[in-house]
């Protein structure tokens, strides 16, 4: 008998293959799935805090950036090598004309928010370094278990050089674009 070695390499999916499978109907169309470093993840369904803390922060920041930005709400962004995640929230540039034959892409962004529970270990860990690696200029996530808001910003490799937890009675201040989120309105 002959020992064969292990395979260890994947097959990662390209952007174009992700899209022809839910197209074809291989991945459903109602799938909470997104597509991370080549591999379909799946999301975690959304829980009423999550969805009241998703609302509250797209109703501030309709308001306070209304004519400077376009506010997104799950849906996808396009990121080179392999990745279309679905952030909960991404704030991108003008025109909004530009999304209508394409998903915005890392030089389209100012700010990406994701609302984590469940998955605060994924958004900190692998999602902050697939945003990273690509350059998204500012990246929050809104933490739900401890009520926190982690900030990055200054992506360099694929970690982030500023690092700051606001609490749940700070403020919470983009630098890429004119916003600030108070906490105690998100986690009142």
């Amino acid at each position: 008998m002959t020992a064969t070695a292990p395979i260890t390499k994947e097959f990662l999916l390209t952007i174009d293959d992700y899209y022809k499978m839910a197209e074809v109907g291989i991945i459903p169309r109602d799938a909470r799935v997104e597509l991370i470093n080549g591999k379909i993840r799946y999301m975690s369904p959304i829980n009423s805090p999550h969805a009241y803390v998703t609302s509250e922060c797209y109703d501030t920041l309709a308001e306070q950036l209304r004519g400077k930005a376009v506010i997104r709400c799950q849906f996808p962004i396009l990121i080179p090598d392999g990745s279309s995640p679905e952030p909960d929230l991404a704030v991108v540039k003008l025109p909004k004309q530009t999304y209508k034959k394409r998903h915005p892409k890392p030089e389209d962004v100012y700010l990406l928010i994701e609302i984590a529970e469940s998955s605060i270990e994924f958004d900190t860990g692998e999602k902050l370094q697939m945003y990273a690696l690509a350059g998204i200029p500012e990246y929050w996530v809104i933490d739900l278990n401890d009520y926190k808001i982690h900030v990055y910003r200054q992506p360099d490799g694929d970690k982030y050089l500023f690092k700051e937890i606001i609490d749940d009675n700070g403020i919470a201040t983009c630098e890429t674009i004119d916003f600030q989120l108070n906490a105690k309105d998100i986690f009142g």
